[in-house]
């Protein structure tokens, strides 16, 4: 996964302490399959949230758990002391650890909010820190 995406991701997920984790499971189907992979791109990102956007409405449980799995970092602990040094990183990772049991919840709470409130049109741009683009 890009930086970019794992940023995106990030503020996404920590967004998720903001709402409530209160939400009823309904109709679960069980979730026998693996993450549906997606390209690591723009379009990737994209195309995850648009199906997110369409699980989230009939409540498809199974489906919506193997989507939101791609939303989690992979290689955490080392994106985390990357981006925020070693103390911080790891201050921060074994807070993400604690969150990831409820973070689906928190999830489809934001796309429940967003599709109440009409804002489904998905628009993804990369943007990139200098440092990373010196790599490249």
């Amino acid at each position: 996964m890009r930086p970019w995406m794992k940023t995106a991701l990030t503020i996404m997920l920590l967004g998720t302490i903001l709402f409530p984790r209160n939400v009823a499971s309904q109709n679960a189907s069980p979730v026998t399959n693996a993450p549906p992979a997606y390209p690591d791109s723009e379009a990737g990102l994209k195309l995850l949230l648009e199906n997110i956007f369409e699980a989230v409405p009939a409540n498809d449980e199974g489906k919506m758990s193997l989507y939101f799995s791609n939303l989690e970092f992979p290689n955490r602990d080392a994106w985390f002391a990357k981006t925020f040094g070693l103390e911080e990183g790891a201050r921060l990772e074994a807070k993400y650890v604690e969150m990831l049991p409820h973070e689906n919840e928190g999830i489809k709470k934001m796309f429940d909010y967003a599709l109440k409130e009409q804002r489904t049109i998905v628009s993804v741009r990369a943007t990139h820190r200098a440092e990373e683009i010196q790599g490249l």
